[in-house]
């Protein structure tokens, strides 16, 4: 009974104590993941900032960024794995142009390439030394990086040997992107949007708006509708040929769109907001989440099964839409 009676007394002691202090006791050095409604957070295993994600399928992707880091997934992000790509240049780009063939674009000329699946990336070489922005391919074959300098690099046999492109400013290409082996779109700084027609052999301007706008991020979808984010968020319904502000929306730059169809589109900003259309961009949704982290890259593999990366090493994933 004694024994009981002081159990009961150090245990209330015990809690009185907690209570009452004013300052308890919690690691420092632990930064509770942020929440977003509709996502679920994946564990990384880096701090490093995340910038570019791409899936080959709903369960196997890659995402790269700061000081070199390659993440690899094989369950839907479940697990991610850090693969050595030899280099401590900021990754800026990934891109698979078959099952396990994949493309990687970075700073100071990097760019790797794997054929297993990333347990080996090659360094290739004759890219110069400038920052390199953009990778995409429409076939295994057929690809384009782009970088400084208004450089964008082609190849058309499977990344042999590249050519560079005319017509293009002297300005920085962040974002490229296809809807066939002829005609692409890309936009960067000084608020450049360039079109080809020809496989990138030649570039023409199609807009040129305030010297310090910035546009990292362009899609054109089968129809004809095209959007382009950065300082602005512009749309398009000729296929390239003209540009307008869509003014109805805001949420600060968008770093990255991501067109898992025709209608469905998401897209994330430097303000970490999340941006969505169901309708091929007639109507834009914004979900503000006031993370107060850059959210650098976004990628849908189906219209409800996307993942987003950002600052901090921070991975989302929604099946639902971000509902």
């Amino acid at each position: 009974m004694k024994n009981s009676f002081k159990i009961l007394f150090l245990s209330s002691f015990l809690f009185f104590f907690y209570s009452c202090a004013d300052d308890p006791i919690v690691p420092k050095d632990i930064e509770p993941v942020p929440l977003i409604e509709g996502w679920e957070s994946q564990n990384s295993g880096t701090d490093e900032d995340l910038f570019s994600i791409f899936m080959e399928n709903e369960n196997t992707g890659y995402i790269v960024g700061q000081s070199g880091i390659i993440l690899h997934t094989t369950n839907s992000g479940a697990n991610w794995i850090i693969q050595s790509g030899s280099t401590g240049n900021y990754l800026n780009s990934v891109y698979f142009s078959a099952y396990n063939t994949g493309w990687i674009a970075g700073n100071f000329g990097t760019v790797l390439k794997t054929t297993d699946g990333g347990a080996n990336w090659e360094t290739i070489g004759g890219f110069g030394s400038s920052g390199l922005y953009s990778v995409f391919f429409y076939t295994i074959n057929d690809g384009w990086i782009a970088g400084d300098l208004g450089r964008i690099y082609r190849t058309t046999d499977g990344g042999t040997t590249w050519a560079l492109g005319s017509g293009l400013q002297a300005n920085s290409i962040y974002s490229v992107y296809f809807t066939d082996n002829n005609t692409g779109y890309a936009s960067g700084f000084h608020g450049y949007i360039y079109k080809t027609t020809d496989g990138g052999i030649t570039w023409s301007v199609k807009k040129d708006i305030t010297p310090m706008h910035v546009y990292p991020a362009v899609f054109m979808n089968s129809a004809g509708s095209g959007f382009v984010g950065g300082d602005e968020f512009l749309e398009s319904a000729d296929f390239g040929e003209s540009w307008s502000a869509i003014t109805n929306i805001s949420g600060g730059r968008i770093e990255s769109l991501s067109f898992p169809d025709d209608t469905t589109g998401y897209g994330v900003s430097a303000n970490s907001n999340i941006i969505k259309t169901t309708n091929s961009g007639v109507n834009w949704s914004v979900n503000s989440t006031n993370i107060n982290k850059i959210f650098y890259g976004v990628y849908f593999v189906s219209p409800l099964k996307g993942w987003l990366v950002m600052a901090d090493g921070l991975i989302f994933r929604t099946t639902s839409g971000g509902e």
